[in-house]
């Protein structure tokens, strides 16, 4: 089964940098562990929403399409044996979650439109070797119904959205594994 990490662009030079996905530590509360977190739905998770800060409501998929640059990360279970899904309490315990605790989170996520059976965690950093990076083709955001993802390389990505957004990319990265902006390339 295919699991997807939803991110938005500006963060795709700090998970390069990074040499993979890291565990989130925002909103982590002990005894709860830091994750990574996915999800089985293969068109948007709505729990991955960023929040517009003027409107203090999250942002909708066409703005995080539009104005976020959208991508997400691949992967599946048979290529990440760390997966963990959220909606089984060994799992959970592992995470550090009972059930009592984990249902604000679950409520929170059916609140945004999202589904806690679709999630999945791993509490180790996800390497890039790992991961497929995709993102949305620029036509179907204008369509109803379902996006097309298709594969592509995150600095092409990176810079197209940085000039459509108008961005200025600043900093060199030169270690094995992070991505050059100034060059365009990955190393």
């Amino acid at each position: 089964m295919d699991v997807y990490h939803y991110t938005i662009a500006v963060k795709i030079p700090r998970i390069y940098q990074s040499g993979g996905l890291n565990v989130s530590t925002g909103f982590v509360t002990p005894p709860e562990k830091p994750a990574v977190w996915f999800s089985t739905n293969d068109q948007w998770e709505p729990s991955a929403a960023k929040m517009n800060g003027v409107t203090m409501k999250a942002f909708d998929l066409e703005q995080h399409v539009r104005l976020l640059g959208m991508c997400r990360f691949k992967t599946n279970e048979k290529l990440l044996p760390t997966l963990r899904e959220f909606s089984r309490i060994d799992h959970l315990a592992e995470m550090g979650f009972t059930p009592e605790t984990a249902t604000p989170l679950a409520l929170a996520g059916i609140m945004m439109d999202g589904n806690p059976v679709d999630w999945w965690f791993s509490l180790y950093k996800v390497p890039l070797d790992k991961l497929t990076f995709e993102v949305p083709v620029p036509k179907s955001i204008t369509e109803l119904g379902t996006l097309y993802y298709e594969q592509t390389n995150p600095t092409e990505f990176y810079h197209k959205w940085a000039r459509s957004a108008g961005t200025v990319l600043t900093g060199k990265m030169s270690k094995p594994g992070e991505l050059n902006l100034e060059q365009g390339t990955i190393h």
